[in-house]
């Protein structure tokens, strides 16, 4: 989560690359939200599996998101993440 706060704060001059690294932070914050919210529901016996399906999905979002994201911003076109996307 720190890497996205200081290729914001040192690429202010390039909008294309703050605001993937906006949404990026962004993408950290709601997976960090939403596992914690998850960990609650461990406290029902029923819904386990759904925690575990929920944490797979927030491992596979914030890995291969934030790559794609790096990816394309290296080549200079903007990258817009699928849930928590913004406009330059």
């Amino acid at each position: 989560m720190i890497v996205p706060i200081v290729i914001w704060i040192t690429k202010k001059d390039s909008p294309i690359i703050s605001s993937i690294a906006k949404q990026a932070l962004l993408l950290n914050l709601a997976a960090f939200a939403i596992g914690a919210a998850a960990a609650v529901l461990l406290l029902t016996v029923i819904l386990i599996p759904l925690v575990f399906l929920i944490w797979a999905a927030l491992v596979v979002a914030a890995v291969a998101l934030p790559i794609v994201g790096a990816i394309k911003a290296s080549d200079g076109r903007y990258y817009r993440y699928p849930v928590v996307g913004i406009t330059p």
